[in-house]
């Protein structure tokens, strides 16, 4: 790597088969590998990006943290020398939430639970309440999903926090895309935050995700965005504290 670059993070914009974790699993393990041989910090997947957006389905598809399907994805960042953060269902006793799992290249993990769920999600999820911060280098990431971004009190809680990196893992379609990244870039713009949002394409639960995986600085300026369509990664690179710039678009 570069050794003037700080920090480089990879929005993973792809498709997913509902409710096949096998297939699901396998194309983690690949985006990660293909994110690893560009020296990437961090890869960002969109929310449940494992089992893809099934509600109906959440009790079958939902992991234990300690899951052993999921030593295939440690495995893989460990080899590959990469942090991924990864959409999971996660069973709580007998409640279920979504969450965040965070992979570190050291074999560790932290675990961000959705604070507020979307209208429809309370029927097979709970809200949680984890949500570890980050330190990485000079920066402080904090992470939500999708409608957690929407709920200001999620928000201003990461500017408390000296949140400088507002990392989102998102499922967002085409009828709530304009919306939903203009709440994101006004807070990028009015809590000086660099703002990260990772996004499907292709149908999962039902929807047409939009696409359009992006990032803004913390003047709340585009840095770079995917098309609606294409599957692949978004690298955004950090040479300087909170200077962020587009580093490449990798189509898969």
């Amino acid at each position: 790597m570069d050794e003037k670059k700080n920090i480089t993070i990879a929005l993973a914009q792809i498709s997913v088969m509902d409710g096949d974790l096998e297939y699901n699993l396998k194309k983690h393990c690949a985006v990660i590998e293909a994110t690893g041989k560009h020296h990437s910090n961090y890869v960002i997947f969109p929310e449940l990006s494992l089992t893809g957006y099934e509600l109906e389905r959440s009790d079958q598809l939902a992991f234990s943290y300690e899951d052993e399907r999921l030593i295939q994805i440690r495995s893989c960042c460990i080899t590959n020398n990469i942090n991924a953060v990864v959409g999971v269902p996660v069973r709580f006793g007998k409640d279920i939430m979504i969450c965040s799992l965070i992979f570190f290249k050291d074999g560790t993990f932290e675990l961000y639970t959705k604070h507020f769920l979307y209208p429809g999600e309370e029927q097979y999820f709970i809200p949680g309440n984890l949500d570890p911060k980050i330190i990485e280098k000079n920066e402080i990431f904090s992470f939500a999903i999708c409608a957690d971004t929407n709920n200001p009190i999620h928000r201003s809680n990461a500017y408390s926090t000296n949140t400088s990196v507002y990392i989102t893992s998102a499922l967002l379609s085409d009828n709530g895309y304009a919306n939903d990244t203009k709440v994101l870039q006004h807070t990028a713009k009015k809590y000086n935050m660099t703002v990260f949002m990772a996004n499907y394409c292709g149908e999962t639960g039902g929807y047409k995700a939009a696409g359009g995986s992006c990032a803004w600085n913390s003047s709340g300026e585009l840095i770079g965005k995917m098309d609606s369509n294409t599957e692949g990664i978004l690298l955004i690179e950090c040479t300087d504290t909170r200077e962020w710039s587009l580093d490449k678009i990798i189509a898969f």
